[in-house]
C-alpha cells in the first residue's frame, strides 16, 4: 500500500526548500556579502551549525546564510510545510525544541495551507499550529516565523535588493 499523503508531503516540503534556495540564490547573486550554505545530508560535527538534537542525534538546519545585516553569525533557515491532514500539528514542538536546543539564530519558514475542501476542523487546526509557532518566537534563537512570501519580502528588504 502506498502512502500518497506522505509522498505529497515530501514533494511539497522539497518544493518549498527549492523555492527558499532560489530566493536566497537570487539575493546572494545581487548583493555583496550574502553567502549561502546548503546543508549536506552528511551531518558533520565540524560544521558550526551541527548540533545534538533532543533525541541525541546529529542535526543540521536546512540552510544557513551569512552576511545578512543585523546578524554577526550564521542565520539558520528551517522549513516546515504541511498541506495534507496528518501529523502536521504534532511536528512543531519537535522543530521548536530542536531550534531552541541548537542555540543558533533561526528563521522558520512555515507553509500551512489546508487542502481545498478541508473541513473547518482541519483549517482551525492549521491556524493553531501557526499560533503555536508564533508564540515561541524569542527574537534570539527563534528569530522569526514567516510564510514563504513573507520570507521573500524579508530577504529582499534585508539585502536592499528588489529585483525578484
Amino acid at each position: 500500500m502506498s502512502d500518497k499523503g506522505g509522498e505529497k508531503a515530501k514533494k511539497q516540503g522539497d518544493s518549498q526548500r527549492d523555492h527558499i534556495k532560489a530566493v536566497l540564490t537570487d539575493a546572494a547573486m545581487n548583493s555583496k556579502g550574502i553567502k549561502i550554505s546548503w546543508r549536506p545530508p552528511k551531518k558533520d560535527w565540524a560544521d558550526p551549525c551541527c548540533y545534538e538534537s533532543i533525541y541525541g542525534t546529529k542535526r543540521v538546519p536546512h540552510i544557513a546564510i551569512t552576511g545578512v545585516p543585523g546578524f554577526n553569525r550564521e542565520l539558520c533557515i528551517e522549513s516546515h510545510s504541511q498541506a495534507v491532514s496528518g501529523s502536521g500539528d504534532e511536528k512543531p514542538p519537535f522543530f521548536i525544541a530542536n531550534v531552541k536546543k541548537s542555540g543558533l539564530p533561526t528563521i522558520m519558514v512555515v507553509e500551512m495551507e489546508p487542502e481545498l475542501g478541508s473541513s473547518p476542523y482541519v483549517k482551525r487546526r492549521f491556524g493553531r499550529v501557526m499560533e503555536y509557532y508564533n508564540s515561541q518566537i524569542d527574537g534570539e534563537v527563534l528569530v522569526s516565523v514567516m510564510t514563504p512570501r513573507q520570507f521573500e519580502i524579508w530577504i529582499r528588504d534585508s539585502v536592499h535588493y528588489h529585483g525578484f
